[in-house]
């Protein structure tokens, strides 16, 4: 259970996010730094005039640092089981 990436890029997600929403950090930075959201908010608008919700660039945040998780654990258990062979 502690092998797995996709807990803790989960957690990662979430310890940033929640750091946004509480504003412990200012002007978002290590969320927009972290966000892919973000990064596709940033090609067509300038981030702080873009009047977007930030839940959803949480939920998006939190969702894709979770499948890369997924994509990391299941290379690992892929590899794993090709050396047992």
């Amino acid at each position: 259970m502690f092998k797995r990436y996709s807990l803790y890029f989960t957690l990662f997600a979430v310890v940033v996010s929640l750091m946004s929403l509480l504003q412990i950090e200012l002007g978002h930075a290590i969320l927009y730094l972290t966000s892919p959201t973000s990064w596709v908010i940033e090609i067509f608008y300038d981030r702080m005039s873009v009047p977007t919700k930030m839940s959803l660039i949480y939920i998006t945040t939190i969702v894709f640092w979770y499948a890369v998780g997924r994509y990391i654990d299941y290379l690992i258990e892929k590899r794993s089981r090709q050396e047992v062979e």
